[in-house]
């Protein structure tokens, strides 16, 4: 690994991890019309925060538009458990699509 592909890495993890479930809880609190305060990092996005299928689209368009990736909702559901959808697995799925965008634009 190069030095700026190093340097890169490290400010992007950063950013992933501590800004990207910030920015997750002010988008779901938004689409659903939720307090920020109850979405936390194991709160289910349909049991404990009622999202329903509608919201995941709008979900999709927003996570898109805000992180500059493409939302694959069958990729992240079939990412963890098939009947928990927690805010901790979209946020780590949005890191793994940041880090897989990032890793794609090096090589080119």
């Amino acid at each position: 690994m190069s030095q700026v592909t190093e340097i890169y890495s490290i400010a992007d993890a950063v950013r992933t991890k501590a800004n990207v479930f910030e920015t997750l809880r002010k988008i779901l609190a938004d689409v659903l019309v939720a307090d920020v305060m109850l979405i936390t990092r194991d709160a289910d996005l349909e049991q404990d925060l009622g999202a329903e299928s509608i919201d995941f689209v709008d979900l999709s368009f927003r996570v898109e538009e805000e992180f500059g990736i493409t939302f694959r909702l069958e990729e992240f559901r079939s990412s963890g458990n098939p009947r928990k959808y927690t805010v901790e697995l979209l946020a780590d799925y949005i890191v793994r699509s940041l880090a897989s965008g990032r890793e794609r634009a090096l090589a080119c």
